[in-house]
């Protein structure tokens, strides 16, 4: 016997919902894909809390501009927090020393930002992760405004990754401006 969607009892009807919401996500997460080829997960289109909720935690891109995907930014940093394994809060606004931005300590990880000595216009940026076992996927960069930047990261190696990065890549902007919130996921 068949029952419709009117049939099922409100409990009945959420359990429903999240049991598409997980395998929905689990089917992105598996998607197969050619030998040699690269998975290029569809960015985040949707508005809602769930939409963002799954794009989290199945590795789609997140938008860049969080409020003109229709969002509100306390509603995507309660998610990031949640889903995050390390998170580095915003800085106090007198901390606009360099050397105070340069080296930033959160929730389970420290972000280190160098100067590379053998070509001036590249930084290093260095994840050094409380423990040892500890890995991410990918690092999130938020800013109050909204804006956002995502870095796809390696493997670990002995509780760091580390980045060489260009001093023209936005992506420095966000990690030295001390006003971004970091979350590891």
């Amino acid at each position: 016997m068949t029952r419709t969607w009117q049939d099922f009892t409100d409990p009945e009807r959420e359990t429903a919902r999240q049991l598409f919401v997980a395998l929905t996500a689990s089917t992105s997460m598996a998607a197969v894909v050619e030998p040699g080829a690269t998975p290029r997960p569809a960015p985040y289109t949707g508005r809602s809390i769930s939409q963002a909720w799954h794009a989290i935690v199945s590795g789609r891109p997140l938008p860049s501009d969080v409020e003109a995907a229709g969002l509100a930014l306390e509603d995507l940093s309660a998610l990031l927090d949640r889903a995050s394994v390390a998170a580095v809060p915003r800085q106090a606004a007198a901390a606009t020393d360099p050397s105070v931005a340069a080296a930033r300590t959160g929730r389970g990880v420290t972000i280190r930002l160098a100067p590379s000595r053998s070509d001036v216009s590249q930084t290093y940026v260095t994840l050094e992760f409380d423990d040892r076992g500890m890995a991410a996927g990918r690092l999130i960069a938020l800013r109050p405004d909204g804006a956002m930047t995502e870095i796809a990261l390696p493997t670990p190696v002995e509780g760091a990754v580390q980045l060489l990065v260009s001093d023209d890549d936005p992506a420095l902007v966000f990690l030295a401006d001390t006003d971004c919130r970091i979350y590891l996921v």
